[in-house]
């Protein structure tokens, strides 16, 4: 009905054509209280009112400018004043508001208000106001008693994008110097790693200066760009019956034996992988879903899901029956760290200083790492450290070790041949020497092999560190391996062993499996879409099956059918389609939608296909 009141006077603003449609109620006891209007809407009523009321007049005379400038810190809120340069007419201006639109320009939450005092310049203050989301800018437009101008960017109205002005929230977690590889005196060169954020939201890159420490900081080298990093966070109420162990970038999740009603989601960041090593659920019903795979039931196990760049969102939910022995996952991100190259240079400070920015905004105090200027008189500098080492154990027998490590040289410390020899040790798992090893001599650019023969693992080793020496003694630099026991190594994990409690309901679970089929992936969710949603095209991946066609060619072609006829698709989420095939459900819904259109008798409409 209210469609029908705007076709006939579409100047009528939307309180306008609610007042006319509940004054044209004819009131009924019987609906009373079940309602809202409490009766049937009179359309000839409607329509007889409408031609009566008088139209919106929005002003016609715009504000000249607005001007904005958030000095709100934290990210994602604003602050600060809207100043409102005033119409050079206010004849028809009784006041002024503020809109936030967005990209595209629509209109969106309105900030704020005041009155049309005759004053050049007006002010609406803004005390720690969310940006809406899509929001990019701000429109002031000027009102009256009748209605105000459009809201929307490249009309009338003066408009102004907003800067959110913020400061980081958190800096790196770790830095650090990877040694001098240049043996001048007074010159350095080599390769500053950093440990990103555990949230790089507030983060927009990480600068590089010269500094002394403690305030002291000299010219800024360069800068690390953010990529929006974030470490896994759960949220939700299940959060805390999950067992959850984190290690240099890997992230394992066990839920063992979950109950109904669970739901949590997890937020992180790839690029990374996730690898399932068990998996059983009430098919369908109980789901994790990652990106936009939906996993169910029991799924073959090891499964590897590649994590792209960006956003990612885990979300598990239990449903309130049926229960089965629950899932484990590991979540490895692999861009946790990156390196700013320093090249040749004189250094101009005792160290480097690392400071997170957002949007030109830099915390105070940055995080600082000394840098040593090494030369061919002192041990290597942690620039020389191996590359890499390597160790397979050879003897299967339990609690017993055999084999050969090799060392992978690096190819800085081949080339000046500042190392001599390289050392390689047992160590525990903090990286702290238990048991001396082997020692073997340096060759150029080629691999270094060091035998271990056979015998039992040091106690308390857990790890081999291979370190390069010279003259002067060992360098700090080290690389290191796992030191694994053939014997203790698990086979790979190749099934699913399931323990069902589905507390005497598994008819409901056979019906579950019998309606998916696979019981890998159980389904893909559809993408989220991240643009303002009023913009967003059909998702082109679709595909409708068609379920039944109608026998009549004009219904099959729309440019086959007759002028009379007008063709045309409705959606009714939740109905089956497999259901409207009947042709008692078909009548129905033929006679519904004709019972709903003026003008045209029952009978008069057909259903052509259902999709």
């Amino acid at each position: 009905m209210a469609a029908l009141v705007w076709m006939y006077r579409p100047t009528l603003g939307m309180a306008q054509v609610r007042d006319i449609l509940m004054d044209s109620v004819v009131r009924s006891e019987a609906l009373q209280g079940k309602v809202l209007a409490g009766g049937r809407i009179n359309a000839r009523k409607a329509l007889e009112a409408a031609s009566a009321v008088e139209p919106p007049h929005p002003p016609l005379h715009a504000p000249r400018a607005v001007a904005f400038k958030d000095v709100e810190p934290k990210i994602g809120i604003v602050g600060g004043v809207v100043n409102i340069t005033a119409a050079d007419d206010e004849s028809d201006v009784d006041y002024y508001k503020v809109y936030w639109v967005s990209q595209a320009g629509f209109q969106l939450d309105a900030i704020g208000k005041v009155k049309a005092t005759g004053a050049r310049l007006l002010e609406v203050k803004v005390a720690g106001v969310a940006m809406p989301q899509f929001a990019a800018g701000l429109v002031a437009v000027a009102g009256n008693a009748t209605g105000e101008m459009p809201a929307q960017i490249g009309g009338i109205a003066p408009s102004i994008a907003v800067v959110d002005f913020g400061a980081p929230e958190m800096g790196p977690k770790a830095a650090a110097w990877k040694g001098d590889i240049d043996l001048r005196s007074g010159i350095v060169a080599g390769a500053l790693s950093i440990t990103r954020a555990a949230d790089e939201r507030s983060i927009t890159q990480y600068n590089i200066y010269w500094s002394n420490a403690h305030g002291s900081r000299g010219p800024l080298l360069g800068s690390i760009p953010a990529v929006g990093f974030m470490e896994p966070k759960c949220t939700g109420p299940a959060c805390s019956l999950i067992n959850a162990t984190s290690s240099a970038g890997r992230h394992q999740y066990d839920r063992l034996d979950y109950q109904d009603g669970e739901e949590a989601t997890i937020l992180a960041s790839g690029p990374g992988s996730i690898k399932v090593t068990r998996f059983d659920t009430e098919e369908y019903y109980d789901t994790l879903s990652v990106g936009n795979n939906e996993l169910s039931g029991q799924p073959s196990v090891p499964l590897e899901l590649d994590l792209p760049a960006g956003p990612v969102t885990l979300y598990w939910f239990s449903d309130d029956s049926v229960t089965a022995t629950g899932w484990t996952f590991e979540l490895v991100q692999t861009d946790t760290t990156a390196d700013f190259w320093l090249p040749a240079s004189a250094p101009l400070g005792r160290g480097l200083e690392v400071v997170p920015e957002f949007r030109g905004t830099e915390l105070p105090e940055g995080l600082f790492v000394e840098v040593v200027d090494y030369n061919s008189s002192m041990p290597p500098s942690p620039g020389f450290a191996p590359a890499a080492v390597r160790f397979e154990d050879l003897d299967t027998a339990a609690g017993v070790i055999a084999g050969a490590a090799v060392i992978l040289p690096s190819q800085v410390a081949a080339a000046n041949g500042s190392v001599t020899y390289y050392q390689l040790d047992f160590a525990d798992a903090d990286g702290a020497v238990v048991s001396l090893g082997g020692r073997a001599d340096a060759n150029g650019s080629c691999p270094v092999v060091i035998p271990i023969a056979t015998m039992p693992p040091p106690a308390g080793a857990s790890k081999l560190i291979a370190r390069a020496g010279n003259a002067f003694g060992l360098g700090a630099g080290q690389a290191c391996a796992d030191l694994l026991d053939a014997d203790a190594i698990p086979p790979p994990n190749t099934s699913n062993v399931s323990r069902p409690n589905t507390s005497g309901r598994d008819e409901r679970r056979l019906q579950a499996q019998a309606k998916s089929g696979d019981s890998s992936i159980a389904k893909a969710a559809r993408p989220r879409h991240t643009s303002e949603p009023w913009l967003q095209q059909p998702h082109m991946g679709e595909k409708k099956e068609v379920i039944w066609p109608s026998g009549s060619a004009p219904f099959l072609s729309a440019s086959a059918a007759p002028q009379s006829r007008i063709l045309g698709a409705i959606s009714v989420p939740g109905l089956d389609a497999h259901a409207a095939v009947e042709p008692e459900v078909r009548s129905a819904f033929e006679g519904a939608l004709a019972a709903g259109l003026p003008h045209v008798a029952e009978g008069r409409v057909e259903v052509g296909r259902i999709s």
